[in-house]
């Protein structure tokens, strides 16, 4: 049964996404790819980024933890956004980019935080945004 805290975000990888020296995925494109799941999550539960970006507030990543398992090649790819947690000011949510539906390739760890853009000084998300992040899928 399919956890409904863990978002999904289905997509191919094409011939476009391929470093044709290494006939698979660079490790650098893997983070693009997992950036746009992040992205298709935060629509998925409302968030308007250029909302915050109107108001000079940010969602600034502070730390990224990768570990690369498995080639990513042509074909189908599932990218979670899952274990999605706010401790203060920090953000925090892990991703797995699945390949044949089940097989872990790619994980990370991925940590932000809310900055505002004229103090460049981190605050508390705004509170629906908090809800909607813990608990949206």
């Amino acid at each position: 049964m399919k956890d409904p805290n863990c978002f999904e975000y289905h997509c191919d990888i094409g011939n476009s996404d391929i470093e044709p020296r290494y006939r698979h995925v660079h490790h650098a494109h893997a983070l693009v790819l997992m950036e746009r799941a992040r992205s298709a999550f935060l629509d998925s539960i409302g968030t308007a980024l250029e909302k915050f970006i109107v108001s000079d507030l940010y969602i600034v990543i502070t730390e990224v933890n990768v570990k690369y398992r498995r080639e990513l090649v042509r074909g189908p790819i599932i990218i979670t956004c899952e274990d999605r947690r706010i401790e203060r000011r920090l953000l925090s949510l892990s991703q797995r980019v699945l390949i044949d539906g089940q097989t872990t390739a790619v994980e990370a760890a991925i940590k932000m935080v809310f900055m505002l853009g004229a103090s460049k000084r981190a605050v508390s998300p705004p509170a629906d945004f908090a809800r909607d992040f813990i608990g949206g899928s």
